[in-house]
């Protein structure tokens, strides 16, 4: 019995039943199996033969089309570029319609037509867009909390403003249904084995390297103190400088601050 799965999978692109090639081999009475033919020189399996038709199919019905339009063309006398049969079709419509030569009424109505064609095609865009706008804003409240009830016990500050600190400084987009993290570049972060890098284990990553975790009740690693003196090495350096100067590290002109003066 063959229990390999790539040989399965093997003779199953073959064209063969696997399950009924098994039940033919171990069977005692005399079996007849349907046996695909195959181009044994070539060796193209199953899956390369459908993707051969389906590309060829493509292929012909780009051709007739192409056809079609060009003797629309020369039928009709369309003067236009291209062998785009929509465009064809569209191009012999206005002809035609020229050519029946409409009162003034009627061309007042294909134009007042045409201008809502307009209205419509700008307010679906606005919908659209105000849509996708909407969408985004639940998927990046929804990753604030999820981050948030991800957060440690031992952060030396709340949950929520060490995910906005996190947010400062990391872009995080949906890509095909899941959350994943930008670099600097806009590109998607991936792990060693080119998979894209789970915005949780991200953040966890993050929190370990920014200084936030508590030790011995205290909070962060190495405080500036009253000065910067130089760019900020972590998230902890900033919410220490700010606590000591009095300022508030959520606000927006500290978050501008900080985007200024963090270390690259």
């Amino acid at each position: 019995m063959i229990t390999d799965k790539e040989t399965q999978q093997k003779i199953s692109d073959l064209g063969l039943d696997f399950s009924e090639l098994s039940a033919a081999i171990t069977s005692t009475e005399e079996v007849s199996l349907e046996v695909p033919t195959i181009d044994k020189e070539k060796q193209f399996t199953k899956t390369e033969m459908t993707t051969f038709g389906n590309n060829r199919f493509g292929e012909g019905k780009t051709a007739m089309d192409e056809m079609r339009a060009k003797g629309y063309k020369e039928k009709y006398s369309i003067d236009i570029e291209g062998k785009d049969l929509d465009s064809v079709i569209e191009a012999f419509g206005n002809k035609r319609f020229s050519e029946a030569k409409p009162d003034g009424d009627t061309k007042e109505l294909l134009g007042n037509f045409t201008a809502l064609q307009g209205k419509y095609t700008v307010l679906e865009k606005a919908l659209s867009d105000k849509d996708a706008a909407h969408k985004n804003d639940l998927f990046q409240t929804g990753i604030v909390q999820t981050l948030i009830n991800k957060a440690p016990k031992e952060l030396g500050i709340p949950a929520d403003k060490a995910v906005k600190l996190y947010l400062m400084d990391n872009k995080i987009k949906k890509e095909n249904g899941s959350a994943v993290v930008l670099d600097s570049n806009g590109e998607i972060q991936k792990d060693n084995l080119l998979n894209p890098i789970e915005v949780d284990n991200h953040f966890s990553s993050w929190l370990d390297s920014s200084g936030l975790i508590t030790k011995s009740g205290m909070a962060g690693k190495d405080s500036k103190g009253g000065s910067t003196g130089s760019k900020f090495s972590n998230i902890s350096e900033f919410t220490d400088w700010c606590y000591a100067n009095g300022k508030e590290p959520m606000s927006e002109a500290m978050q501008k601050y900080y985007q200024a003066n963090k270390a690259s």
